[in-house]
């Protein structure tokens, strides 16, 4: 009996390595078969750190995202292109200078005027009457003063060497110029504008307490004018005043 059962087991024998062999196999290539589904389908991309990246990644596929500030471009620059995220690390966009503005001066105009200025008016000049005392000139060639209670100013010029008087004139033209005088008799009486010669006249009194006159017309100049009286052909009288109309 033992030795039924011995042959009956060696026969099993080799079936049950068979079975054991068979299941090994299927085994490895299953093992094979998961391995080769699992290599074809791993994400060979690295992993990329959360702060790293503003990529939203589904699978390991990386989508690319705009990124916004929050703030409206300003108007004159460009907009700022969205990031292109291949390996998880996003793209430096190129930097956009702004454009350059035209610079502007500032030219001041001044106000105009809202009404015309008024026109300059010049007053016209007339010629003033001058009376000058024969006492108050440059007396020359034995000129004296003496007192004089008829005369004008209580004063006159006797011995008449040459008296001059210096009178403004503020408009050229013909003037008459008139001599007060005492005298007592005929006298010679020489005169002249700005040392010209303006003739001679003969004068005559009858008292030297007795007020004379004696005048002449003659063109001055605008301006200081000097008028000279000396004895003429002959003695000259006593001078009081000296009147330019």
């Amino acid at each position: 009996m033992h030795d039924d059962d011995s042959g009956e087991t060696g026969r099993r024998m080799p079936g049950a390595r068979r079975l054991i062999t068979a299941a090994a196999l299927l085994a490895l290539a299953g093992v094979v078969l998961w391995t080769t589904v699992a290599y074809s389908t791993r994400d060979d991309t690295p992993a990329v750190a959360a702060e790293d990246t503003p990529a939203a990644v589904t699978g390991s596929i990386a989508m690319p995202v705009q990124l916004t500030t929050g703030e409206p471009a300003s108007p004159g620059y460009p907009a700022a292109p969205a990031p292109s995220v291949s390996s998880g690390r996003p793209v430096p966009s190129p930097s956009a200078s702004p454009p350059s503005s035209p610079s502007r001066k500032a030219t001041a105009t001044a106000p105009a005027s809202s009404s015309p200025s008024p026109a300059k008016t010049t007053a016209a000049k007339t010629f003033k009457p001058v009376s000058v005392q024969a006492e108050a000139g440059s007396l020359s060639g034995g000129a004296a003063v003496v007192a004089c209670g008829t005369c004008d100013g209580g004063a006159r010029v006797r011995y008449v060497g040459r008296v001059e008087i210096t009178v403004d004139v503020a408009v050229a033209g013909a003037r008459t110029v008139t001599v007060s005088y005492e005298a007592d008799g005929t006298r010679s009486l020489a005169m002249s504008v700005n040392g010209s010669s303006a003739g001679t006249v003969e004068v005559s009194g009858t008292s030297w307490t007795a007020p004379q006159t004696t005048a002449f017309t003659t063109v001055l100049p605008a301006g200081t004018v000097v008028l000279g009286f000396s004895a003429g052909t002959g003695n000259a009288p006593d001078l009081d005043r000296i009147d330019v109309r």
